[in-house]
């Protein structure tokens, strides 16, 4: 937790094909894949996040410990992990550190906060590159408004929800560097915007 807390949030999207791990370095938490993939389709029902017929399934890797994850991760790009939260390498699955899984875990089991909603919009945000999406400030406004919608759909107030959503864009606001930011008000505009998706497939700006 307390590495978490002093890690600069930094996201990581690359094009290269995800390697295969050996299955000792990882877990595959299929609670989370089915949370990623249920959170869009209901964001999608809302107009937002992703179109809903085009949801594909993501694979969620929980590494067994932090140095693990930074090691596969300095070998397979030859820099630092220190900065790295997730990451998304091409193919079905996305990468997350295990204190990150156990916040989304948490948010879950209860606990609302900046961290574990944070931590909720980081997995959205990595689902969402493997939806095709590549513009970071895109990526992480539809993931911080999709977390409103999951929020929801697993049980919680509209209340509750608000609340996540508002402490994921906090989350972004005090961790993420500048060009995965945008404004509360931007972001919830955009979000209504019906013509997202094209802005987002040609990694354009609106």
């Amino acid at each position: 937790m307390k590495l978490l807390a002093s890690l600069a949030l930094f996201f990581v999207l690359v094009l290269a094909e995800t390697a295969q791990g050996a299955s000792s370095l990882y877990d595959y938490d299929e609670r989370l894949s089915k949370i990623a993939r249920e959170t869009l389709w209901q964001a999608a029902d809302e107009g937002r996040a992703i179109r809903r017929g085009r949801v594909e399934s993501v694979g969620v890797r929980c590494y067994r410990d932090q140095e693990t994850f930074e090691s596969v991760f300095e070998d397979r790009f030859g820099v630092r992990a220190n900065r790295v939260i997730a990451y998304y390498a091409g193919g079905r699955d996305i990468h997350l550190r295990p204190s990150t899984c156990e916040n989304v875990r948490l948010f879950f089991d209860g606990p609302n906060t900046v961290r574990t909603a944070g931590a909720y919009g980081v997995l959205l945000h990595e689902a969402l590159h493997r939806q095709g999406l590549r513009d970071e400030r895109l990526t992480t406004c539809f993931a911080n408004e999709a977390v409103r919608w999951g929020t929801r759909f697993y049980g919680g107030s509209e209340a509750k929800a608000l609340r996540a959503r508002n402490r994921a864009l906090t989350f972004t606001r005090v961790y993420a560097p500048s060009s995965y930011r945008t404004s509360k008000p931007n972001c919830l505009a955009l979000t209504r915007r019906t013509e997202w998706v094209r802005y987002a497939r040609l990694g354009s700006r609106p």
